[in-house]
């Protein structure tokens, strides 16, 4: 739920008055205005380092790039079955990932131990065309990790805009999926009359 007043203002003084639906919840900052941005950045840690990340309500899996995976110490687990697949955002390219071990996840004042997440190359298929031209070139910055549906099924959250924080609290089940659900069947054909 994204929260903002017709006028700009909060309508409520405190902030646990966002979480109305628990007694206590978690906290965390966004880094830029959605309005500024037009997405919703923050910081999260991983196995106890910052990494920038971006929550992203139409990505189903929860990602990490190659390069911030490295940077805090992610383990690949080799020989496992399963353990690589390929993931795929707006359009009809795939980029190959693998499932990552990392010892620690933490946002706001959410703490999960041992788990995993997917692992790709998230600048692979990102190119940049400006206007007026046709020459694609390189996206010089994408945010290095995506908070996805997976996360979101298992918490409440409210982004109060104004304030640039985010309240949420966990609702159960797992946080992060490694396998994307399996698209829909197509529906049987219909018998010839």
């Amino acid at each position: 739920m994204l929260f903002r007043s017709d006028d700009g203002r909060l309508a409520v003084d405190a902030p646990a008055q966002f979480a109305y639906w628990a007694r206590s919840f978690a906290e965390v900052e966004l880094t830029s205005k959605p309005v500024d941005s037009g997405s919703f950045h923050l910081k999260v840690q991983l196995n106890g380092q910052d990494v920038d990340s971006i929550l992203d309500s139409g990505a189903g899996l929860s990602t990490v790039s190659i390069e911030d995976a490295t940077r805090v110490g992610a383990t690949r687990p080799e020989g496992e079955a399963g353990a690589e697949h390929a993931v795929h955002g707006i359009g009809p390219g795939q980029i190959e990932s693998w499932i990552g071990s990392f010892d620690s996840f933490s946002i706001g004042a959410e703490t999960i131990r041992h788990t995993h997440l997917s692992v790709a190359n998230l600048q692979k298929n990102q190119k940049d065309v400006r206007l007026g031209s046709r020459l694609a070139r390189q996206v010089s910055h994408i945010t290095p990790m995506i908070i996805g549906v997976d996360f979101l099924l298992s918490h409440r959250v409210i982004v109060v805009s104004p304030e640039r924080r985010m309240y949420f609290t966990y609702e159960g089940g797992p946080v992060f999926q490694t396998v994307s659900p399996p698209a829909a069947a197509a529906p049987p054909p219909s018998p010839d009359p």
